[in-house]
């Protein structure tokens, strides 16, 4: 709420000829929102500037991405100037018009109709002989807990059902070796991001979006990647998939504070219930539904919002955290065949 801030940036949009966007009047009446004592005249101001710039309120909450509670805090400034107002609805559109699918995507009138001649609808078909509300709703926090956790492990198919001595051996040298590997790579880490390299691009950000142990443990996630190719890894094609997996971590981060996690839980509650109600699917198909929810979810972030990509910051994160790890990382050959160390 640092409205000398924002007042700012305005000004150098302004005086360098650029006119202000939807986003750029979301920002700033978000700024007053968020103030404990908002200033009813400084939001009328804005407000005024926008009818003079073509610009209508209600276009604003259906034209713009929002993040975290900016909705809300919009609205506070709003309602303070017209307590009476409410933001309408979007409009809910057809999801496909293409002629080869129009067969799938049939008018509400045509469903009816076929749903009163086929009387075996009355019965419970399709999945919903197979699962019940409680079942749906265990699997879809299962898939979401799978997806917040960045993935899951899959157990090899050429795994042993019983390991052997020699295997329980290795496995055990593995470990000692990894816990090795991650002290050594936590210390040079911790020292290296303190440095200033003198760097053009400003690092430093990319250095603390995450806690130092996530950091280590996408790089000692990535060794068996390197260990187990036969043409060995290009530095590029490292620092590329590092940094795809820091940001990943770091946009699922984002992603759970900013409440768009909470959101698409709830959404999915009142979306299973839904389309287990047969009367209700013969109006809509089902992505045209999940369509109708978000367009009626007129609170917290858009299901569409994202975090800002790191552009070449994610390379050059990547080629800094990959010298790092060719540079600290020694594997002992010798200790896994018995011959002399290399």
């Amino acid at each position: 709420s640092n409205m000398e801030m924002v007042d700012k940036v305005v000004d150098t949009i302004k005086s360098n000829g650029i006119k202000l966007s939807y986003q750029s009047y979301a920002a700033i009446l978000e700024c007053l929102g968020r103030k404990q004592s908002v200033k009813i005249g400084r939001v009328c101001g804005v407000l005024d500037e926008m009818k003079e710039s073509k610009f209508e309120i209600e276009k604003l909450f259906q034209h713009i991405t929002f993040s975290s509670s900016q909705r809300e805090s919009i609205m506070r400034a709003i309602v303070a100037v017209n307590p009476d107002y409410k933001p309408e609805g979007n409009q809910l559109t057809s999801i496909c018009n293409v002629p080869l699918l129009e067969n799938i995507y049939r008018s509400k009138e045509s469903l009816e109709e076929e749903v009163e001649k086929d009387a075996s609808r009355n019965n419970r078909s399709g999945y919903h002989c197979l699962f019940d509300s409680q079942q749906l709703q265990k699997a879809v926090r299962r898939q979401i807990n799978i997806e917040l956790g960045g993935g899951m492990k899959v157990k090899s198919i050429e795994s042993p059902e019983i390991l052997s001595n020699d295997s329980v051996k290795k496995g055990r040298i593995l470990e000692e070796h990894v816990e090795m590997w991650r002290q050594v790579l936590k210390s040079s880490f911790m020292s290296f991001r303190t440095k200033k390299t003198g760097h053009k691009w400003k690092m430093d950000p990319f250095y603390f979006v995450l806690q130092p142990d996530e950091y280590i443990e996408v790089l000692l996630n990535y060794i068996p990647q390197i260990a187990s190719s036969t043409e060995g890894e290009s530095l590029l094609s490292a620092s590329n998939e590092i940094g795809s997996r820091l940001f990943k971590k770091y946009d699922l981060q984002h992603k759970q504070k900013s409440g768009l996690a909470d959101k698409i839980s709830d959404m999915y509650k009142d979306y299973v219930a839904a389309t287990l109600d047969d009367d209700l699917m013969t109006k809509y198909q089902y992505r045209e539904y999940w369509q109708k929810l978000d367009n009626e979810g007129s609170w917290g972030p858009s299901l569409d919002y994202e975090a800002l990509p790191w552009g070449r910051g994610l390379i050059i994160l990547g080629i800094k955290l990959t010298e790092l790890l060719l540079k600290e990382i020694k594997i002992d050959v010798g200790k896994i065949t018995g011959k002399k160390e290399k």
